[in-house]
């Protein structure tokens, strides 16, 4: 596009401007019809690719579930571990995939980009990476910040869900008709989620309000540029094309490294969320396997006898049953 503007603008002068018009016309029809079909591919690979991560993961916790022995599902710190893996396997592995793939996407672009701006002022493209930076890290510590409240709200939400369960299932829809304790369990849950919701929306204020004083300063930074380079152009440092490549280059440079900065704080985010299905994939039953197991006999003449059988929940401070003795005869 540079370079049909600088053509178009010495026309008058350049017997050969109408075939180099045409010329640049064409490639810049043909490239942009490549990109529009690359980006079709592109959508579609990434769903497919995204999608297969999420199921290979979703399988992962699942088999993990199976695996484990009975005493993990009397433990409510299995749970909490259970359900943010069960939350991050949901989505969290397609979308980190998709947003690699965006990073990829937006650093060649930028490449393009930079390399046009870097004919113009060498200096253009790491100002605007500097304005940029103070909003990345914004997100990426209030992304932390977000994870630790939701490690620490795990309890609240299992039993937000557990209320809302009684309230919208039939498994104890009788008992709840009959007590009358339908108004109970919604006014627990309501007061759950109200603390739930005040503490994320809280964190997302702050992040918000910081945002905005590091968005407003880039964008500060940005006008500074464009009338550092207009300046240029009045003192005929820069050609019409180098302006109008300028004014059509930069804003999309700011846009591409807003969208790297963004990308690469969903990824940060993500991962972190991740992190919970490597807890759960971490976890090992801690059952022995007897290396003297003994066949069950195949006779009728069976007599099943426990002797001094006791029993506590996992992080209980008292035996459940204890000293149980019990025999039951064949016949």
């Amino acid at each position: 596009m540079k370079l049909l503007i600088d053509v178009v603008a010495s026309a008058q002068s350049n017997p050969a401007a109408q075939n180099e018009i045409i010329k640049y016309v064409v490639l810049g029809g043909v490239a942009g019809i490549l990109y529009f079909v690359l980006r079709s591919f592109s959508v579609y690979s990434v769903e497919v690719l995204s999608t297969k991560t999420t199921e290979y993961v979703l399988e992962k916790v699942h088999n993990q579930a199976v695996d484990l022995e009975l005493s993990f599902y009397e433990s409510p710190s299995y749970y909490d571990t259970l359900k943010r893996a069960l939350d991050s396997g949901a989505d969290k592995p397609g979308l980190i995939i998709t947003s690699l793939i965006e990073i990829a996407k937006n650093c060649l672009s930028l490449a393009a980009v930079a390399s046009a701006l870097i004919l113009i002022n060498w200096i253009l493209l790491p100002l605007l990476a500097l304005f940029i930076i103070p909003t990345l890290l914004v997100r990426l510590i209030f992304s932390k910040k977000l994870n630790v409240l939701r490690i620490a709200q795990t309890p609240q939400e299992r039993k937000s869900s557990y209320y809302s369960n009684l309230i919208t299932t039939d498994t104890a829809a009788k008992e709840i008709r009959t007590y009358s304790l339908g108004k109970y369990f919604k006014d627990k849950f309501t007061s759950i989620r109200r603390v739930l919701v005040k503490d994320k929306l809280s964190i997302n204020l702050k992040r918000t309000q910081l945002e905005i004083v590091t968005t407003t300063l880039s964008y500060i930074g940005v006008f500074l540029c464009i009338g550092f380079i207009s300046l240029k152009a009045i003192s005929g440092e820069t050609s019409t094309g180098d302006i109008t490549l300028f004014l059509v280059a930069f804003p999309q440079a700011f846009t591409l490294l807003q969208n790297l900065a963004g990308g690469i704080s969903i990824v940060y985010q993500n991962s972190i969320y991740i992190d919970s299905i490597f807890e759960l994939l971490s976890l090992k039953s801690k059952l022995p396997e007897s290396d003297k197991n003994i066949p069950i006999p195949t006779h009728n003449e069976v007599s099943i006898e426990l002797h001094n059988i006791h029993f506590s929940y996992p992080h209980a401070d008292k035996k459940t049953i204890n000293g149980i003795n019990l025999k039951i005869p064949a016949k």
